[in-house]
């Protein structure tokens, strides 16, 4: 049984550094939100 869970987020700026790389520290957060 291949059950699998999705959501669509976008990335805000302030996640992200000077490169456009998420944060690692902000992964957590979109788990806590899923």
């Amino acid at each position: 049984m291949g059950y699998y869970f999705e959501l669509e987020m976008e990335v805000r700026d302030y996640e992200c550094d000077i490169q456009g790389i998420v944060n690692n520290a902000v992964y957590m957060n979109y788990l806590e939100h899923a």
